[in-house]
């Protein structure tokens, strides 16, 4: 899963290529160590688990995450910093997944109830640096020893709480088939 991030560098757009590259990069194991992209997260997953590679246009960092709930947004897993992290990281976790084919379903409680709140959602419509920045998608991942199960849903409104997503990660196909 690749995510963009805050890219911390003063490089022109002519100096950066498209972050398109960096997943068939990880997979061929070829990912440079400082990539010519603007920033960027990358989940990577493997029989052990999972590792986020980070780069903020400055410096490439790789974590191992421990098991366990983790939210990822423009900056460093888990960082309180961040907003929605700092708000919602604990009700994530303490909402814990479920026994059952539908082990997203807490989760996706959590982020409907986070909608109240427009200011803390967790699905974001944000102007930044004259751009707007919408939520596009709710994608959740499960990592264990009986595979990788990864779920995503396309909100109808961007930025905006879809109470079809649950049907809409019901019928999806895991992204990564167990």
């Amino acid at each position: 899963m690749l995510l963009n991030r805050e890219d911390l560098s003063e490089r022109s757009d002519d100096e950066v290529v498209s972050r398109g590259g960096i997943p068939l990069q990880s997979v061929a194991g070829s990912l440079p160590e400082t990539p010519t992209t603007r920033g960027f997260n990358l989940v990577e997953v493997d029989a052990d688990g999972a590792t986020v590679v980070e780069w903020d246009g400055l410096t490439a960092r790789r974590a191992r995450l421990a098991p366990g709930t983790h939210m990822i947004a423009h900056h460093a897993p888990d960082d309180l910093g961040t907003p929605r992290i700092g708000r919602w990281l604990e009700d994530f976790r303490r909402a814990g997944i479920a026994e059952d084919d539908e082990w997203w379903g807490p989760w996706l409680e959590v982020v409907a109830a986070s909608t109240a709140d427009p200011s803390a959602s967790v699905l974001r419509r944000d102007a930044h640096d004259g751009l707007v920045l919408e939520s596009l998608l709710v994608c959740a991942a499960t990592i264990g020893a009986d595979g990788v199960d990864v779920r995503e849903a396309v909100l109808s409104e961007p930025g905006e709480w879809d109470p079809a997503l649950g049907e809409r990660l019901r019928a999806s196909a895991p992204v990564v088939p167990q």
